[in-house]
């Protein structure tokens, strides 16, 4: 395909760009695993930060915009299961597994929803957790995982296909070890 641009007219001006979306949900995640407030710059204002801050809210966290493109999160999460209508919301919901455990030490957490790009089976970052000793069921009749501990500890994590949201979950799962 060839495109020809006839100029003529000079350009000019200023293009304000925010955070990359993948990036700053797992950040605000990622916030969830610390003691105290965490503030987040440059975060972009869009649909699925903004579910995600919603999500973390009806769990009893807090998580909001303070300014324009910042975002302050803070552990004071309350309940332990998300519901499958959050869920289905952003497939990044299901990260906050994580953050749960090491709050309650029990997780109920749906299957993600979110956009469906071809199939994104969980069954990785599962298994990244049962490496760390986390015992994970999933449930067929309600549709969703149930997760608990006793005791974490190190593990070796072998992903046999790439999966940067494996990474990253087992990378906060390791985190307070």
């Amino acid at each position: 395909m060839l495109y020809i641009i006839n100029g003529g007219t000079e350009l000019k001006g200023e293009v304000e760009v925010s955070g990359a979306k993948n990036v700053a949900l797992k950040m605000i995640v990622a916030a969830l695993l610390l003691k105290g407030k965490s503030r987040i710059d440059n975060v972009p204002r869009i649909s699925d930060v903004l579910s995600l801050i919603d999500i973390i809210n009806r769990l009893g966290g807090y998580a909001a915009f303070v300014d324009k493109n910042t975002v302050e999160v803070e552990n004071t999460l309350t309940h332990s299961a998300v519901s499958i209508a959050d869920a289905t919301r952003t497939r990044v919901s299901f990260l906050l597994i994580a953050p749960l455990l090491y709050t309650f030490k029990k997780v109920t957490i749906p299957n993600p929803g979110g956009c469906r790009l071809g199939a994104r089976p969980v069954d990785r970052l599962v298994e990244s957790l049962r490496t760390l000793g986390a015992n994970i069921t999933y449930d067929s009749q309600d549709g969703c995982y149930h997760a608990s501990y006793t005791s974490l500890h190190a593990g070796i994590i072998t992903f046999e296909k790439k999966t940067h949201t494996g990474t990253e979950l087992a990378i906060m799962a390791s985190a307070r070890i």
